[in-house]
C-alpha cells in the first residue's frame, strides 16, 4: 500500500478577482522511505505541492490520501494533530526561535505536541542535536550559530516527534556549497538509518543529483518523474568520505 497519494489534485487561490491555479492535475504516488526531490523553475507550483503533501494546504479538487486515508475527511484538529504526529517541516529560512536555546527550539514541537514528560524531551533532543553534529551548542541561541548550524537544529526539530515524513522547502538555499553538501549528507543519513520519508523541493544541483527520485513541475504540472535510485548512495558516500 501507497504512503502519500495525490489523485488528480488541483490547488486553486483567489487574489482579488483573479483565480490562481497553483497546481493543476497532479497524480502522484510517493511509497514509505523514500527520498524524492521535487524541481522546477520559480512559480512552478513546488511549495505548492509540498504544503499539500503536508497537509498545511489541502487540494482544491482531487484527493489526498495518507495510508489510503483521504485528508479531506479530517476536521482541522484532527490534521493539526496528525501533522504533530506524522510530519516533520523543515523551512528555507530555519524558522527558529530566538529567545530560546537551541535545544529548546528542538523540543518545542514535543511540547506542542503532548504527552511527553520534559526531562524524555530534553534527553531525546540533546540526542538528536548530538546526531546532527551540534550537540555542544544546545545552550546557544539561533543568533550565535551559523546558517549551516542552523539547518541541523532545524532538522533535529522536525524528528523530534519521530515523524513517518519530513518536507523541506529548499533546505540548502540560504548554505554554502560547503554546508549544502553536509546538509545533504545528513539528510540521506537520517533517511537510510530511520526509514523517513524526505520530499524535498529545490534548485540546488547536488541535492537533484542525490536524489532517488526526481519529480519535475512545469506550469504547475508534472512532466517528468524519474527514478534515479544509485545515484544518491554515490554521491552522498562521496560527501561522507570528504567530511
Amino acid at each position: 500500500m501507497s504512503f502519500l497519494t495525490l489523485e488528480c489534485a488541483t490547488k486553486c487561490y483567489q487574489l482579488g478577482s483573479t483565480q490562481i491555479v497553483a497546481v493543476k492535475d497532479i497524480s502522484l504516488t510517493i511509497e514509505g522511505g523514500e527520498f524524492t526531490v521535487i524541481c522546477g523553475p520559480s512559480g512552478s507550483g513546488k511549495s505548492t505541492l509540498l504544503n499539500m503533501l503536508s497537509t498545511i494546504d489541502l487540494p482544491s479538487e482531487g484527493d489526498y490520501r495518507i495510508d489510503n486515508t483521504s485528508v479531506l475527511n479530517m476536521g482541522d484538529r484532527q490534521l493539526t494533530q496528525m501533522r504533530q504526529k506524522r510530519v516533520g517541516i523543515i523551512f528555507q529560512s530555519f524558522n527558529l526561535v530566538p529567545v530560546m536555546t537551541t535545544r529548546e527550539n528542538v523540543m518545542l514541537p514535543g511540547q506542542l505536541h503532548g504527552g511527553r514528560v520534559v526531562p524524555e524531551l530534553k534527553s531525546r533532543a540533546e540526542t538528536l542535536l548530538e546526531e546532527v553534529g551540534v550537540g555542544q551548542y544546545a545552550e546557544h541561541r539561533p543568533d550565535q550559530l551559523s546558517g549551516g548550524q542552523r539547518q541541523r537544529v532545524a532538522l533535529a526539530r522536525a524528528l523530534i516527534n519521530r515523524p513517518e515524513l519530513v518536507i523541506a522547502d529548499e533546505p540548502t538555499a540560504n548554505l554554502d556549497s560547503d554546508n549544502s553538501q553536509k546538509i545533504i549528507a545528513l539528510l540521506a543519513e537520517m533517511n537510510r538509518k530511520y526509514g523517513i520519508t524526505f520530499v524535498f523541493s529545490t534548485h540546488d544541483q547536488l541535492l537533484l543529483r542525490s536524489a532517488r527520485r526526481c519529480v519535475q513541475l512545469v506550469d504547475g504540472r508534472v512532466v517528468e518523474d524519474t527514478q534515479c535510485s544509485n545515484k544518491v548512495d554515490a554521491t552522498v558516500n562521496t560527501i561522507m568520505e570528504a567530511q
